[in-house]
Order: C-alpha cells, then sequence, then structure tokens
C-alpha cells in the first residue's frame, strides 16, 4: 500500500480478499448514506470478516450484481441472495 494513502479509503471487502481498491462509497450498493447526524458509511465496517472467505466471497458477488443492476433498480434476486448469505453468515 503507498504510504501517502490511509488504509481507511481502501474497500473492506477487496481488503479482505486481499486486493487494494479504492473505496467508491456512495457509487457501492453496500454503502449507507450518512444523515445530519452521521456519516456515510461501509455496511460491513462493523462486521468481523476475519477468518470468512466464503463471506467475502459471496458478498464481492452480490455487491456485483447490484452494482451491475441498470438504473438503480436492485435486481430481486441479488437482493433476495444477498439476504440469504446474511442470514447464513449469523449462523456461524
Amino acid at each position: 500500500m503507498p504510504r501517502d494513502i490511509s488504509p481507511d479509503i481502501f474497500c473492506r471487502l477487496d481488503a479482505t480478499a486481499g486486493r487494494e481498491r479504492i473505496c467508491p462509497e456512495g457509487a457501492c450498493s453496500f454503502w449507507e448514506p450518512g444523515g445530519a447526524v452521521i456519516e456515510g458509511r461501509c455496511a460491513f465496517e462493523q462486521v468481523d470478516l476475519e477468518g470468512r472467505p466464503s463471506l467475502v466471497c459471496e458478498l464481492l458477488r452480490l455487491r456485483g450484481l447490484l452494482d451491475a443492476a441498470s438504473n438503480g433498480e436492485r435486481d430481486e434476486g441479488a437482493s433476495h441472495e444477498y439476504h440469504r448469505v446474511l442470514n447464513e453468515s449469523s449462523e456461524e
């Protein structure tokens, strides 16, 4: 990682998967917009992803599906799959 770049600007999912990618923030389907009181943040900022490579892989795949949805419409199948993976991960 370049010395002049803060690690906080890298995508947490990609970093956990061993890749360096600048966080696209609002352009990412997993970005939670901020408001008057709190700043925007990654939906997985507080989730422990270490040692869970299959979950990270599934989340990256789902992000790709969601990001590819046209005109901001969410593909119902991808949304269903997203919730399924999150429910399964809470059982681990």
